[in-house]
This record gives structure tokens, C-alpha cells and sequence, in this order.
């Protein structure tokens, strides 16, 4: 059998000093191996068998007659089409208490009443024995407008899952203004264990990006609630994300300073994670109304917060997974919905307003949901791949992470926005040694 490397194979470019070794990166398995040296294909021959059988298993190198756009898209329908895992997110309400400049959400004021949690919940109860894992996500508006619903929710579908034996993970988009210790307690018990929360930069910079509808200061009561989490025995589990949106107004400085404070509350808990963003037109009219000037063209805008914050011991998320195969939002999968406060079925929780190639079905009174098939298939085709994304190393990452509505519904192909980001992850994962060592050449 004769073998070649992966057109997904990446060789790092390295300055180590003290470092002779090669490392290769593969963006469609997400394996990282470290080479005694540099080698070509013609040269795989001098690595001995269970190098070759290693770096083959990991996808690094591949048959030398095998078609990798076709292996690529088998593999990700694979994934695609996983039976055993749900993935569903669960909007209680439209509603928002915040009115931040760059959201692309319209105001609305919709709550989901208890017909609708009933059905909901039939469904839960009629199918949750049909799968091994569920992935649970809040999202809105602001969710904990509704914490009662939720919490009624949230408890009687971890009873489900521990009836059947599905193991249920749990996580929620929230802007923190309501979470006071007491309600996270509370959605702790119930399974809720990862939390996403924006704190965009210093009191004046968050304020002004994100104000709250009557309060005009939303910074103070989060950050308080975050210093009360904070406050938790770390025996007790879970994990908040703290997102930062950097915007083109932002001061420098400020956002240094901001690091400065965050490390001095978090950088010794594991369990507090730094998201990095950057402002994009994200839709909607809103962010029309504000100055263009808030916008940011690329994310090597976060690259340098992104350095600092590690020095300064802050635990810091990678924007693109790479860790696990493949990353993407409920809209990508066989298996993946959003239900909405009125129990209509969509794929896209960004993307709530546009009913007609959203909205795939609805969650009967019988607990029976109704698809159109049609509809849905529109998500679950292929994309398209060009010449030119077929030629790029970063396809299998771009298939995936990519927004499926413009691409699969807007027919809008758009490269990765994280490309800047890559390179600096993987060297973290070389300083942790999250890598494969492949032997020696003979």
C-alpha cells in the first residue's frame, strides 16, 4: 500500500529552538502528531510500520489513490447523521431586558405558555429512549426572563434522560443580569452546567455596547453576580463563559485593564473561560443605527487580547474546536433543532425571522413532530465546494464552522472567519502536549 499526506495536513511553521521535531495538523480528524524531521511523501517509506499504521489511523496520511473531497464529505455525514446523539436548543421567550447596538434580534415580547411545555415535553417523553446523549441549549431573547418555565422544563427532562439512561448536557446564552446566586443554584441541581455570559470590557465600554432597557448600568449587577459564582466550593462543577464582543470604539487600554480585572477574579478557577469575539454585522436593523465604526473586519483584532490574557493565567476558549471532529450548531445535524416558544421546529436559532425556510415543522398536541421533509433537506445538503476551497488546507474546519443558513439557505459561500486564530491554537496545544509522537526515521 502506498501512502501520501493528507491534503488536510498541515506542517506548522516552528522557531523553537530547542525543538527539532516537525508537527503536522490534520483539519479534518483534528490530530496533531510531532515528525522526528521533516518528510515528503516519497520519503514515508523510511518510517517504520507501526509509524505508518499510527499516522494512517490518525488521517495525517491517507492512501495515495483515495479521493479526500469524497472521504471528507463521508465522513462528515457520519457525523451529520449521528443516531445517538439529540441536539436541540429551547427559546421560553423572544423578550429581552437588554438593548445592545449590534443585536440583530427585532424587540418582541412573546412568552411560552404552558400548551406549548406540555407538548414539549410529550416529545421529550416519547423519544428520549431512542438516543444516548442530549445536548440541551437556552437561548432567546433572554431566557431568564422565563427562569420559571425553564426550571419546569429543565427538571422534568432530566428526569427523562436519567429514566432512560441519556446522559444530558446542558448550556445557556444569557446576558447574566438575572442570574443572582440563588437561581443558579437552582439550575444547577437541574443539570445547567455551562453558562455563556457578555461582559463587553471595563463599566462605561459594556454599558455603552450593551445597556440594559431601564437600568444603565448592566456592568455592576453581572459582575456581582459573577463574583457570588465565583464564590462556589470548587467541588462544585460547571462552566462560565465569559464572551467579550470587541468593537472598533473599544480603547485599547481599556480592554488591557478589563484582562487585568478579569484575571484577578478568575485566572486561579478553571472553571471561568474567556470567549474572545469580535463586532460583525450580524443582521438586523439595529446596527445600522450605530456608528460602522463599531464593526471589526477580521479577528486578528483578538489576537493580541487573546496572548495577554493567557499571561496573565486566564483560561482562554479556542474559537474553532480542535479538538473533537466535527463543531457546529444544531443547524448542521440530522438530529439538531431549535423549538420555539410556540413549539414550531427550526434549524437555526439565529435566524428566527425568516418562517419560511426556517421553520421545518411544529410539536403537535400529541407530542408528535411534524416535519416538512422538503424544507429540512435544504439544510442537510452538501455544500458546494469551489476549486478554491477545495485547494485550501482549512476546508474540513470551513465546512462545519461556516453559517449554514447563509451558506445552505442564502447560497452565500464565505471563507472561515477564524483562519488568524488556527495557527496560535494549535501552538497551544504543542505547549500542553496534546499531540501524537510518531517514532523515528531508520
Amino acid at each position: 500500500m502506498k501512502y501520501k499526506f493528507s491534503r488536510f495536513s498541515y506542517f506548522l511553521p516552528t522557531s523553537r529552538e530547542t525543538d527539532n521535531g516537525t508537527y503536522v495538523f490534520n483539519t479534518l480528524t483534528r490530530s496533531l502528531v510531532r515528525l522526528p524531521e521533516f518528510i515528503s511523501d516519497a520519503e514515508l517509506v523510511k518510517l517504520k510500520e507501526d509509524d505508518i499504521a499510527t499516522l494512517h489511523f490518525l488521517g495525517v496520511i491517507v492512501d495515495e489513490e483515495l479521493d479526500e473531497l469524497e472521504a471528507m464529505n463521508i465522513y462528515m455525514d457520519l457525523k451529520k447523521y449521528e443516531q445517538k446523539r439529540l441536539m436541540v436548543t429551547i427559546i421560553p421567550t423572544n423578550a429581552c431586558n437588554f438593548r445592545c447596538i449590534y443585536c440583530y434580534q427585532p424587540e418582541k415580547t412573546a412568552v411560552m405558555n404552558e400548551v406549548t411545555v406540555a407538548r414539549i415535553l410529550k416529545w421529550f417523553e416519547k423519544n428520549l429512549r431512542y438516543y444516548d446523549e442530549l445536548n440541551l441549549g437556552w437561548f432567546g431573547g433572554e431566557p431568564l426572563l422565563c427562569s420559571d418555565i425553564m426550571l419546569k422544563l429543565l427538571s422534568r427532562i432530566r428526569e427523562l434522560c436519567k429514566r432512560n439512561g441519556v446522559a444530558m448536557v446542558s448550556s445557556i446564552t444569557t446576558n447574566g443580569y438575572l442570574l443572582n446566586i440563588d437561581l443558579f443554584q437552582q439550575l444547577l441541581l437541574n443539570g445547567l452546567l455551562y453558562y455563556q455570559i457578555t461582559v463587553d470590557g471595563d463599566e462605561p465600554t459594556h454599558n455603552a455596547q450593551r445597556p440594559h432597557k431601564t437600568n444603565g448600568d448592566s456592568y455592576s449587577r453581572i459582575m456581582q453576580n459573577l463574583s457570588n459564582i465565583a464564590k462556589l466550593p470548587q467541588s462544585r462543577r460547571f462552566e462560565v463563559g465569559i464572551r467579550i464582543n470587541v468593537s472598533g470604539n473599544m480603547k485599547m487600554e481599556n480592554i488591557y485593564s478589563f484582562i487585568d480585572k478579569m484575571a484577578e477574579m478568575f485566572s486561579s478557577d478553571k472553571r471561568f473561560v474567556i470567549i474572545w469575539q469580535w463586532v460583525r454585522d450580524w443582521g438586523g436593523s439595529r446596527i445600522s443605527q450605530h456608528n460602522k465604526k463599531n464593526l471589526v473586519e477580521t479577528s486578528s483584532a483578538c489576537t493580541n487580547y487573546i496572548s495577554y490574557a493567557k499571561e496573565k493565567g486566564l483560561h482562554v476558549a479556542d474559537l474553532v474546536s480542535i479538538i473533537t471532529g466535527t463543531d457546529s450548531c444544531e443547524a448542521y445535524y440530522k438530529n439538531g433543532y431549535v423549538i420555539n416558544l410556540d413549539g414550531h421546529v427550526h434549524k437555526c436559532a439565529m435566524c428566527m425571522e425568516d418562517e419560511k425556510n426556517n421553520c421545518i415543522g411544529y410539536i403537535d398536541e400529541n407530542g408528535i413532530m411534524r416535519l416538512e421533509v422538503s424544507k429540512e433537506l435544504k439544510w442537510l445538503a452538501h455544500d458546494k465546494i469551489t476549486e478554491e476551497c477545495a485547494s485550501c488546507v482549512y476546508l474540513p474546519m470551513c465546512y462545519t464552522n461556516r453559517c449554514h443558513y447563509s451558506t445552505k439557505i442564502k447560497g452565500s459561500l464565505t471563507c472561515l472567519e477564524y483562519k488568524n486564530l488556527v495557527l496560535p491554537q494549535i501552538e497551544r496545544m504543542i505547549e500542553k502536549q496534546k499531540f501524537y509522537t510518531v517514532g523515528s526515521c531508520e
